[in-house]
């Protein structure tokens, strides 16, 4: 069975990257350790943990508020996020045409996936489905160390794609249309046409928040 406190801390986080909960709404470790069936104590290393990642800040005696997303955290990530991306997509664009194949069908099972995502309005489901889609590109390039810094931006990505489209489905199926003409530029190995794409794809979002 998973652990008192990481029941919290997933819990929680859950709801901050999807916006269930408002920055301006109050958490109460009691409130989230009766609701989870667990005491005091787990439900305050889960508040913890969450305070050193930067999604929470804690009030002793009083609770704890989301941290909002900033400015500099939007233009570090999405930094990060053109560098890692765009490497990758080089790396894949060096491979031979089965192996590039290969990647591609993944990413276009992905793409089906988030239209039926966006298809039944399931908005939570669709941002976990976005922030994989670009997972896969970072994780098939052979390099762990930089997909490694994919997973820890996977997070906040799919924090600023909830926010990004809102309630919007619409606005969601025009990511989903910049997706497969990522995934397409990689089948045929042009990078320019990657490059071109994901820089718009990646203003797009970006200019929503």
């Amino acid at each position: 069975m998973q652990p008192a406190a990481e029941r919290v801390y997933e819990l929680v986080k859950e709801r901050i990257i999807d916006g269930t909960i408002d920055s301006s709404q109050m958490l109460s470790e009691a409130a989230l350790a009766a609701e989870v069936g667990v005491s005091r104590t787990p439900a305050h290393e889960a508040f913890l943990r969450l305070e050193l990642e930067g999604f929470l800040q804690l009030y002793p005696k009083r609770g704890a508020l989301v941290v909002p997303i900033s400015p500099q955290e939007i233009r570090e990530v999405y930094e990060a996020r053109l560098l890692v991306d765009a490497h990758s997509a080089e790396k894949i664009c060096e491979l031979g045409e089965a192996e590039r194949g290969g990647i591609a069908k993944r990413l276009h099972e992905n793409i089906a996936a988030q239209d039926a995502a966006l298809d039944a309005e399931d908005l939570r489901e669709y941002t976990r489905l976005d922030a994989q889609f670009h997972q896969i590109i970072m994780d098939s390039a052979g390099n762990s160390l930089l997909a490694n810094v994919g997973h820890q931006l996977r997070e906040r990505q799919q924090r600023f794609t909830a926010t990004a489209i809102g309630r919007n489905v619409a606005r969601a199926r025009a990511f989903v249309d910049q997706h497969r003409v990522l995934a397409d530029a990689l089948l045929t190995a042009n990078l320019p046409a990657y490059l071109s794409a994901l820089r718009s794809h990646l203003k797009n979002s970006k200019d929503q928040l």
